[in-house]
């Protein structure tokens, strides 16, 4: 499992940087990107989740939106972008997620 915590207000601007952090990881089984600390969330970043989407919706691989309530959980609501991603609210219901996943293998 890989993790990517994104923290503040991200934009076109720092898009870049998550975007070169996903790039640098490898094939894993579970990627988890982690959006409690974020603030807001731009179209360019809605771009590079999607892209991740892709890259996860295959056998063998999960990916995982950690997002707390506030403007990004509104955003993926609006776009219904909540119909397409695993979104839970806390790391503590990731853990929770990911040790029934391991029991049930």
């Amino acid at each position: 499992m890989a993790l990517i915590g994104v923290e503040g207000m991200v934009s076109a601007v720092s898009a870049p940087v998550l975007l070169a952090r996903l790039s640098s990881i490898e094939a894993v089984p579970s990627l988890v990107i982690d959006l409690t600390l974020c603030g807001f969330i731009d179209s360019s970043i809605i771009g590079i989740l999607l892209r991740a989407h892709r890259r996860y919706d295959v056998p063998g691989r999960e990916l995982y939106l950690v997002i707390a309530e506030g403007a990004v959980l509104r955003a993926m609501h609006v776009m219904r972008l909540d119909r397409l991603f695993r979104i839970l609210p806390d790391r503590a219901a990731l853990a929770s997620c990911l040790g029934l996943l391991a029991m049930a293998a």
